[in-house]
Parts: C-alpha cells; structure tokens; sequence
C-alpha cells in the first residue's frame, strides 16, 4: 500500500475471493467490481463480489457516505448505458 493512504478498498466474496488490489478510491473499487461481474457473465456465473474498506489494515463494512457514493457511481453508470442505447 502506498504511504499515506490509510483507507482503501478491496472487492471480495466468499465464492469468487479477493481481487488482491489495493483501490485508493471507490471510483476504482467499482470499476474492478464492474470487471469482475462481466467476467463472471462470461463464465456463465455471477460475481459475488462485494466492495469493502480497509482502514489501517482492519477490514470494514462501507460507512453510509461511501456507500451513497458507491451508489451515485451505480446510477451514473446505468444512465451512461440507457443514453447510449
């Protein structure tokens, strides 16, 4: 982990594990979840994945404020996708 950074963010679940990075922000965390679940499609199953925050080195649940980012970033995503099409 970079210096400086005591929180980040992992994505993870009990079936498919850990993507093993270190995000600095939930922007990135969301865009590896999103990878996840399109590689997961693929392979013809779901992606159990789930983002989580590691703060110095503990593993928590998402506070409310990153969640309602986690969920700005969902919607803005979905409409992305709506106007294209």
């Amino acid at each position: 982990m970079r210096e400086g950074y005591k929180t980040y963010y992992i994505t993870k679940g009990p079936i498919r594990g850990s993507c093993k990075h270190q995000h600095r922000t939930i922007y990135w965390a969301y865009h590896c979840l999103r990878n996840d679940f399109h590689a997961a499609q693929k392979e013809g199953i779901l992606s159990d994945r789930r983002v989580y925050a590691v703060e110095n080195r503990h593993e928590r649940e998402l506070y409310d404020h990153e969640i309602n980012e986690l969920d700005h970033l969902r919607r803005v995503t979905l409409k992305k996708r709506v106007l294209q099409q």
